[in-house]
């Protein structure tokens, strides 16, 4: 907890230090996924239950764009709890700017790690992709991402697959409240595929599919 506290102090703190910088306001989020699945196909079978919290926050200084997020959660397994952690940061570029609908290419690099004592895994891997934001009035706005991996990884323990294929897509409706605060309704999919040696049978393949439907608050820092 102390070292997630740390964290949440840092990114707020780094993006406090360039508001005077920022031409753009800055946002901060807090999401909650209480419910999500990890959903495991090929080799591997299995549906477990996930949850996360996540702070994230971002700006914009003219055309360039920047954004970070870090979060912890549990994926509840059969043979017990797992730790997992996330964090992201990211650049991008204004490719459209109308006036209710925005497009920003982007590059991202995410690492997911889960733990439960001995049994550690990482996934690692750098995406291109596209942010879409489109505003139906002042206080309802729709923002989207969608990335695919350039470069990824994944250290399974036994053994590592340095050619993993990543994918994730994202949406959050937002609301907001008055000039600072919002509700925001979201929805994350995270997929991964994976190659790995089996004792006597040899290479397998399995596919990993996680996320859910979340609930968060924002702050717009002005």
């Amino acid at each position: 907890m102390k070292a997630y506290l740390a964290i949440i102090f840092a990114l707020v703190l780094s993006l406090a230090l360039a508001v005077s910088a920022a031409a753009a306001p800055i946002l901060f989020y807090f999401d909650t996924l209480p419910n999500g699945s990890v959903e495991k196909g090929g080799a591997v079978q299995g549906k477990d239950d996930l949850t996360f919290s996540i702070v994230s926050g971002g700006t914009m200084f003219g055309k360039f764009k920047v954004g970070a997020e870090y979060g912890i959660g549990k994926i509840k397994e059969t043979g017990g709890d797992k730790d997992a952690s996330l964090w992201s940061i990211k650049g991008g570029y204004r490719l459209l700017d109308l006036r209710a609908t925005k497009l920003d290419g982007i590059v991202a690099t995410i690492v997911i790690d889960t733990e439960r004592g001995a049994e550690k895994t990482k996934l690692d891997s750098i995406h291109v992709g596209v942010d879409f934001t489109q505003y139906f009035s002042e206080q309802l706005f729709l923002a989207a991402s969608v990335v695919y991996a350039v470069d990824g990884s994944y250290d399974y323990g036994p053994g590592k697959d340095d050619d993993t294929p990543v994918s994730l897509y994202r949406f959050k409706l937002h609301y907001l409240l008055n000039e600072n605060w919002g509700a925001v309704l979201g929805y994350t999919k995270l997929n991964y595929e994976f190659d790995f040696t089996v004792p006597v049978i040899g290479k397998a393949n399995a596919d990993v599919s996680l996320g859910g439907w979340h609930l968060g608050v924002l702050y717009l820092f002005r």
